[in-house]
């Protein structure tokens, strides 16, 4: 299990975060949503500490880090047992989407690079980028299929969980089916994902839980037909009110 207990986060004198906990099973997706600025993906960046956080303490695979004591060794182990799939995607605009992915394999698992690419083109395959494009550099893709190569490379890492960040938020509208279905196909592995999201159908058909954070804080939580079909708190259904509203009037 996946433990985060009392992350808190400040900048300057702005609170961020305060005092976020989270259980995450083996094998589970939890899907994250809440209005913009709410502090969705400072808690997502501190988990594998691309942000560090001020208080708490985070537990993956046995590695347990907490905020402010623990050594960049320590720091680094937890590091290793995840992947981040960003909104824009950060693939290296120098390297091709082959290389983009085996980078991964050679840099952090010292593969040799016979061996990185029959990985990789694995891995290309089952995010379903057409061959013909391994060898094309990320500006003559679509976001789409740069979002494709992104979760190949997460893949690549073998990681213990999965933090996606808004994986569709910079695609074009026919781009994003696509790129939720190979999540939904990477979720059926088994693989622990957090994924922020305002897809609430992705979120109602693939996440075990839902945890909706509003100012910092977790509002509520829980299975996702619970929180997403029945929420108990009022912020919680004023924040579906309006992104179903949201959605309505771009339909």
């Amino acid at each position: 299990m996946i433990r985060i207990n009392n992350i808190k986060k400040k900048y300057n004198n702005t609170e961020i975060l305060k005092g976020i906990d989270l259980n995450v099973e083996d094998g589970k997706v939890v899907a994250i949503i809440g209005p913009s600025g709410s502090g969705k993906t400072t808690f997502l960046r501190c988990i594998n500490h691309l942000e560090s956080p001020d208080e708490g303490v985070i537990s993956i695979g046995g590695k347990r880090v907490v905020a402010g004591s623990s050594k960049k060794k320590e720091i680094l182990e937890l590091q290793r047992k995840t992947a981040f799939v960003f909104q824009n995607y950060n693939l290296f605009r120098n390297k091709t989407a082959i290389e983009n992915v085996m980078l991964a394999l050679t840099v952090v698992k010292k593969y040799p690079k016979k061996k990185a690419r029959e990985i990789a083109e694995e891995l290309l395959d089952k995010v379903s980028l057409p061959r013909e494009r391994f060898e094309y550099y990320p500006s003559s893709l679509s976001g789409g299929q740069q979002q494709r190569i992104a979760i190949a490379r997460a893949l690549a890492l073998e990681p213990e969980l999965i933090l996606l960040d808004e994986p569709t938020s910079a695609l074009d509208p026919e781009l994003v089916d696509g790129v939720l279905d190979v999540i939904k196909k990477v979720a059926k592995e088994g693989i622990t994902l957090i994924v922020v999201t305002h897809e609430l159908s992705f979120a109602a058909e693939v996440a075990d839980e839902v945890v909706f954070i509003d100012n910092g804080e977790v509002v509520e939580k829980g299975r996702a037909s619970e929180v997403l079909g029945r929420p108990r708190e009022l912020r919680t259904k004023t924040f579906l009110r309006s992104i179903q509203r949201e959605y309505s009037l771009i339909g």
